[in-house]
């Protein structure tokens, strides 16, 4: 670890000592949201997907423009104008994939820490 002597800690959780919870569930989704992106390099990486599903999406309408100059009288200038801007928005995706595996791999290095250290144990008898 970072040089300290270190053990799992076991303990058992009493139960609630009063009523139910007064978080809102804005608070829950905030806090599932944060179980899940603290334990996990998943969501980084589902930025991949985006990436292949954007990319089709321009090589389709590249396509559909190719097509489009082939055959004369017809012209669909909105459609070049999605083409670009999904294409611009795809180099944004890989952009952010970019620094999302940089922030994974800190992430990962310094997850094996741990949380708390353990100076005295008060349930030994001396």
């Amino acid at each position: 670890m970072i040089g300290f002597k270190y053990a799992i800690v076991y303990y058992e959780r009493k139960e609630r000592f009063a009523g139910q919870t007064k978080y809102s569930f804005g608070r829950m989704c905030s806090l599932a949201l944060d179980a899940i992106t603290s334990f996990t390099y998943r969501p980084i990486q589902f930025i991949s997907v985006l990436i292949i599903l954007s990319l089709i999406m321009v090589i389709v309408g590249v396509i559909c423009i190719i097509v489009q100059n082939t055959q004369k009288g017809f012209s669909a200038d909105w459609l070049k104008i999605f083409t670009a801007l999904w294409s611009i928005s795809t180099l944004q995706l890989i952009a952010i994939r970019i620094i999302g595996d940089y922030v994974g791999r800190t992430y990962r290095e310094t997850k094996k820490r741990p949380r708390y250290f353990i100076d005295v144990d008060l349930t030994k008898e001396e």
